[in-house]
């Protein structure tokens, strides 16, 4: 067999027969690209062969072409709806797209036709989850262990959740057992680091050490996951200048594997601010919808917005959402709705007053399914990318809070830097893309201080609230339309999800560790001062 064989073109069956048997063989092999051309060659002459369309979108996967797998696998569930793995793997696929919501339909198709299909059960779970359906979440990944107890995966899924809902030790128990079944995978220890500081005695971390002296033998998804977790262990154990060379190394293969147009990005922010001037702002005062239930909770992630939002969740009259997309969903319906030619910010000056109150309507009714309003009187929107959007939320909602929290800028940028997001912030790999994103950011929050009215936007620097915490408190609560409330004080005994990397922090007392953090030499940190501007600090 060689990978010359899909000459073998003609149609007969027989043919493809022995075409789909070396492609198999070939995929078996690891010679990936040799078995999709054989798989291309059936799908030329046979468009719908069920099994080629499954295997060739697997494949594409497993390269990271992703939307190319989602497209092949769709085809091969319509072709054979009955199939519950082709479903399976497309909800799987449209996971791993960040397309949870479409991801929910053929995962609990392929459910129902296989009830004990365990991987199933797990891949819901995490669209349901990534949905924000925590408790729906936690069900699915329940059931997978039922049907599979020794499921590593779905044990590490359980463990996240349960970290996020503050139940640490069980959470660990679970991670614990995850590594036990499966010592050889990075990913499961750095879930585990998550539930609070490494010691030096920690029999995880020579284990971990281990497996770096033979990370050439990982996939790089796998050799990320190391390298971050080994720099969580190393700064833990105070051993900061190794966690910054794993850190360096994390980010370098992680920025390598991920696509980033830096122009483009920050072109965006700059034509935001083109887009609101004062001028615009001012030609569509107070036309928005006039509730006050939204408190939008803005800035650069690793900036103290978590903190805030539990501080405000705490409170009886607050309902904490945490990071939901329902602003760019409702600006994605609207424009739709109203036949809007250009994206934003663009349209924005297009838009008239019913139009602009009828985007601040559909915000709502997206943030009160996810949050409940019964009996709040705020609900907390914690998406710190919305600092791009504080003009619109100002035209469609005049009446909302945005609170926009500040860090240092270099700790922000090296928090930044030690966090292996969820969900993936493009421009935090790289320390010079990381200080110029930071730049732009910095630049455009000048604007939206100088363009919309004082007081529309609460500045909260988290040295001060670390430093002055309960008069931080109560000039944010007083920001909001609250009174004080006791709880605010003990926000760390506040039980909701957290999903963010701060999820252990915001579980303690206030602590100032977070302040002055430690910083890697000038030539190391050279490229992140330059991207800032501060090249001679």
């Amino acid at each position: 067999m060689s990978g010359t064989t899909p000459h073998r073109s003609r149609t007969d069956p027989a043919a493809i027969g022995h075409l789909f048997q070396d492609a198999v063989s070939l995929q078996q092999q690891g010679r990936l690209e040799e078995a999709a051309r054989c798989y291309e060659a059936i799908l030329a002459a046979d468009a719908g062969h069920f099994d080629a369309l499954h295997r060739l979108g697997v494949l594409r996967g497993r390269q990271g072409r992703l939307a190319e797998a989602a497209q092949l696998l769709r085809r091969a569930a319509r072709r054979n709806p009955g199939s519950a793995p082709a479903l399976n793997n497309l909800g799987m696929t449209l996971n791993l797209l960040k397309r949870p919501e479409a991801a929910l339909a053929p995962l609990e198709r392929a459910i129902t036709l296989t009830p004990e299909y365990a991987i199933a059960h797990n891949n819901l779970g995490t669209a349901l989850e990534a949905l924000g359906r925590g408790p729906e979440a936690r069900g699915c990944f329940e059931r997978a262990l039922q049907l599979k107890p020794d499921y590593p995966e779905a044990l590490n899924n359980l463990g996240l959740t349960l970290l996020q809902n503050g139940r640490l030790e069980v959470a660990r128990g679970h991670l614990e057992q995850a590594i036990r079944l499966e010592p050889d995978n990075p990913t499961y220890y750095a879930s585990l680091f998550q539930c609070g500081p490494v010691t030096a005695s920690d029999p995880h971390l020579p284990r971990l050490e281990g497996l770096a002296r033979n990370a050439p033998a990982l996939d790089e998804e796998r050799r990320v996951q190391l390298h971050f977790a080994l720099a969580k262990a190393y700064g833990d154990i105070g051993q900061p200048a190794r966690a910054f060379d794993e850190l360096l190394a994390g980010n370098a293969l992680k920025r390598r594997r991920i696509t980033y147009d830096e122009a483009q990005t920050l072109g965006r922010i700059e034509r935001i601010r083109a887009v609101f001037s004062r001028e615009l702002l001012q030609a569509k005062p107070g036309l928005g919808c006039a509730s006050e239930l939204p408190i939008f909770i803005v800035g650069m992630m690793r900036s103290g917005s978590t903190l805030i939002e539990q501080i405000l969740a705490s409170h009886p009259r607050v309902r904490a959402t945490g990071e939901v997309p329902c602003l760019n969903e409702a600006w994605a319906a609207a424009h739709r709705r109203f036949g809007l030619a250009t994206p934003f910010p663009d349209a924005v000056g297009a838009l008239e007053g019913p139009q602009q109150r009828d985007l601040g309507e559909e915000y709502l009714r997206r943030l009160t399914a996810r949050g409940g309003a019964a009996t709040a009187c705020r609900i907390t929107d914690k998406m710190p990318g919305n600092f791009t959007a504080a003009g619109l939320i100002h035209l469609a909602l005049p009446r909302a809070r945005i609170i926009h929290t500040v860090r240092d800028p270099i700790d922000t940028c090296l928090s930044c830097f030690a966090t292996l997001f969820r969900e993936d912030q493009p421009f935090s790999y790289d320390l010079g893309e990381l200080g110029r994103y930071y730049r732009a950011y910095a630049r455009l929050m000048q604007h939206w201080r100088a363009v919309l009215p004082e007081g529309t936007i609460l500045e909260v620097r988290y040295e001060q609230l670390i430093e002055d915490f309960e008069p931080q408190v109560r000039r944010i609560l007083g920001y909001c339309g609250l009174e004080w409330h006791d709880a605010c004080r003990d926000f760390h005994r506040t039980e909701r999800a957290v999903r963010t990397a701060s999820v252990v922090q915001v579980r303690q007392p206030l602590h100032r560790s977070s302040v002055g953090r430690w910083r890697p030499g000038p030539q190391l940190l050279a490229p992140l001062l330059e991207g800032l501007g501060q090249e001679n600090r």
